[in-house]
C-alpha cells in the first residue's frame, strides 16, 4: 500500500453481490449515474462507483484488483475533459484481464452543451442519465486507443437451436439477426418456445417478447412444452368433453426455479397507448444486455411490433428491422423475430413474406416454416408433388411421416460442409413439441436432449433421448 492513498473506491460500500461495475472519475458524476441505475430499478445489478481523485498515477486498480474481480463487466464512463480522456486511455491500458467497455459522453453531452453527468441529471432528470446506459460498446479505434492496445476480435459465440440438422446449416451467431417466416397459426411461436426452452437448459439468459398470447397462456404452453411427460399433469374433462392438461404444482415450481432468473418477459400489453413498442423493445434488449448479460432474444411478431406505428406500415417495419439487425450487431446478441406471410398456395418462398423487402434483405438468415397438413395446392404443384420434393430434397425415404417443414432459404456465410436447407418437421399434438428428422446420413451423434430425431439405421444409444 502506498501511504496517502485511498485504498477504496467512492460508492464500494453499496456493493450488494451486482454483476456490472461503472467508473467514473469524479464522485459527483458517480452519485448522478446512481440516480439513473436507480431510476430504472437496476441497483441489484449495476453499481457505479469513482475512482480516487488522488491517485494520479492509477495505482488504485491493482489495490482494488480483489473488487473488480466481483464483476463481470466493467464499463467506463470518463469525463470530456483532459483528466477524463487520460483516465480512459489508463483505464484500457490496465485493466487487463477484464471485459472492459465505455460510454462516450462526449457524444451525449456536447449536443445539449452539457459537461458533466450532474449536470444533465439536474436539466433533463433521471431518465436521461439512465438513456446514457444505452450507448455501453466496445473500446474501438474511434475511442483514440493506440492501435497496439486492442484486442484481436475474438470467435462469436454460437447459439444453438436444438433443432441439430437447422444448427449445423445456419451456425447461428451471436451479433446476428434471423427471422423466421411462416403463415398464421403454423406454430411459429411453438419453434420458439422450443428453441428458448433448449436454450435456457444449456444455460442461456434470455428475453422473449410475445404480443399475441396472454402471459398465462404463453407460460402454460412453455410448461407444457418443457415437461411433457404424463406424470407431470392432471387430467380433466371439460363441458365438451375434451381433456384438458394443468400442470401439478411440482412441475409449476421446477419451471420457476429452472426458467425464473433465466428468461425476461416483455409484455405488450404493458406498453401504454402513447407510447412505440418498437422504441419500448429497443430499450428493454439494451436494458436487458447492459444490465441483465441477456445474450438472445425472441421476438413474437414483427406485426405487432409495427401495428401501432404511422399509416405507411412497410415504412414501420423496414425501419424497426434494421434498428434491430444494427442492435444485434452492436450489442453482441442473437435475436430470432417472427414475421408473418401471405396465404401460400403451393410451397412457401420468398415472395411469401408480408411486408417490407427489408424483412428478407436485411437479417442474416431466413428461416421459412409451413404446415404441410395446410398445403394450399397451386396451378404448378399439386398437394403429392409439394410432399414429394420436401421428401427428396430433405432425403426422406417413403415410410417416414412428416407434417411440416422448415426451409433456410438465406444463410450469410453459410457452412459449405452441410448442403440441406430444407428439414422436414413432425408435430405432436400430445406434447405440443415439433421434431426436426434427420436421415443416419447426417452424422451418428447429436444433442440428446434436443428437438431432432433419426429416422433410420442408428443406434439407440445415439438418438436423442425424451426430456
Amino acid at each position: 500500500m502506498i501511504e496517502g492513498l485511498d485504498t477504496y473506491m467512492y460508492g464500494d460500500h453499496m456493493y450488494e453481490g451486482q454483476k456490472v461495475l461503472i467508473i467514473c472519475n469524479s464522485e459527483d458524476d458517480s452519485m448522478s449515474m446512481l440516480e439513473g441505475i436507480h431510476h430504472i430499478g437496476a441497483l441489484k445489478h449495476a453499481l457505479c462507483v469513482s475512482a480516487p481523485e488522488n491517485d494520479s498515477d492509477y495505482f488504485w486498480i491493482s489495490r482494488c484488483n480483489e473488487f473488480l474481480n466481483k464483476f463481470q463487466s466493467v464499463i467506463v464512463c470518463p469525463s470530456i475533459d483532459a483528466l477524463g480522456i487520460k483516465f480512459r486511455e489508463k483505464c484500457f491500458e490496465l485493466l487487463i484481464g477484464f471485459d472492459v467497455q465505455w460510454i462516450d459522453l462526449n457524444v451525449f453531452l456536447k449536443k445539449d452543451k452539457h459537461t458533466t453527468i450532474s449536470q444533465l441529471l439536474e436539466t433533463q432528470g433521471k431518465k436521461a442519465v439512465a438513456d446514457l446506459m444505452k450507448h455501453i460498446e466496445k473500446p474501438y479505434h474511434s475511442c483514440g486507443m493506440l492501435a497496439k492496445k486492442i484486442e484481436r476480435e475474438k470467435t462469436q459465440q454460437m447459439f444453438f437451436t436444438g433443432f441439430y440438422g437447422l444448427d449445423r446449416a445456419c451456425k447461428f451467431k451471436l451479433g446476428e439477426l434471423a427471422v423466421l417466416a411462416g403463415e398464421s397459426n403454423d406454430g411459429k411461436t411453438t419453434i420458439m418456445r422450443q428453441m428458448m426452452i433448449f436454450a435456457v437448459r444449456l444455460g442461456w439468459k434470455l428475453g422473449c417478447m410475445f404480443g399475441e398470447e396472454t402471459s398465462c397462456k404463453f407460460m402454460d404452453l412453455t410448461i407444457r412444452q418443457a415437461y411433457h411427460g404424463n406424470d407431470n399433469y392432471e387430467s380433466q374433462v371439460d363441458c365438451f368433453g375434451d381433456n384438458q392438461f394443468t400442470p401439478k404444482f411440482e412441475v409449476e415450481d421446477r419451471f420457476k426455479a429452472e426458467f425464473g432468473d433465466a428468461v425476461n418477459l416483455f409484455q405488450v400489453d404493458r406498453v401504454r397507448e402513447v407510447e412505440r413498442i418498437g422504441d419500448k423493445i429497443i430499450d428493454w434488449i439494451y436494458h436487458c444486455c447492459d444490465i441483465e448479460g441477456r445474450k438472445a432474444f425472441f421476438i413474437d411478431n414483427l406485426m405487432k411490433v409495427t401495428a401501432d406505428e404511422e399509416s405507411d406500415e412497410y415504412k414501420a417495419q423496414a425501419r424497426f428491422i434494421e434498428r434491430l439487425y444494427r442492435t444485434a450487431q452492436k450489442k453482441g446478441v442473437f435475436i430470432m423475430m417472427i414475421v408473418h406471410t401471405k396465404k401460400i398456395t403451393g410451397l412457401i418462398d420468398t415472395n411469401s413474406i408480408h411486408g417490407s423487402k427489408k424483412i428478407y434483405n436485411t437479417p442474416d438468415y431466413v428461416l421459412f416454416f409451413q404446415r404441410m397438413d395446410r398445403f394450399a395446392p397451386s396451378k404448378e404443384m399439386t398437394r403429392e408433388q409439394g410432399i414429394k420434393r420436401v421428401r427428396y430434397q430433405a432425403q426422406l425415404s417413403e415410410h417416414v411421416s412428416f407434417t411440416s417443414l422448415m426451409w433456410a432459404h438465406k444463410i450469410r456465410d453459410r457452412n459449405p460442409s452441410y448442403k440441406s436447407d430444407l428439414h422436414a418437421m413432425e408435430y405432436d399434438f400430445k406434447t405440443t413439441c415439433s421434431t426436426e428428422l434427420l436421415t443416419s446420413y447426417h452424422g451418428n451423434k447429436i444433442h440428446k436432449d434436443g428437438w431432432s430425431r433419426f429416422t433410420n439405421q442408428v443406434a439407440q444409444a445415439d438418438q436423442p433421448q425424451p426430456l
